[in-house]
């Protein structure tokens, strides 16, 4: 009887230390979790902002630095860059600049596509 005391003991004590060791695994599990759903949530805004900021570069190379009209194929790539956002707001501002009839408009339009462009920074 003095050797099954023994061995219930022991089980016990093992029983203990792996819960323990359990707890202390889920509780390390939890902590990593967090911190690696922060780093995705942390790239996943790096890599926004580096969109926004091809997409800017695009916009000075292709519409402000144009000597004359726009060509298609620039107008084609910077609509296809800017869907690629993914932002409605920035895609509305878009249209309305695009979709200016005057040339006061359009530099007004211009100015609030801009802004929020740089607001999304």
């Amino acid at each position: 009887m003095n050797g099954m005391g023994t061995i219930s003991r022991w089980m016990i004590v093992v029983f203990v230390l792996s819960l323990v060791m359990n707890v202390a695994g889920a509780v390390n599990y939890a902590r990593d979790f967090k911190s690696i759903r922060a780093t995705a949530e942390q790239k996943t805004e790096q890599d926004r902002h580096k969109k926004i900021t091809d997409f800017l570069k695009l916009f000075v190379d292709k519409i402000l630095k144009a000597k004359g009209e726009v060509l298609f194929e620039d107008r084609l790539k910077l609509e296809n860059a800017v869907r690629d956002l993914g932002d409605a707001a920035i895609l509305a501002k878009w249209q309305i600049f695009v979709d200016s009839k005057r040339s006061e408009d359009a530099q007004d339009n211009l100015k609030d596509f801009i802004g929020i462009l740089v607001s999304k920074l």
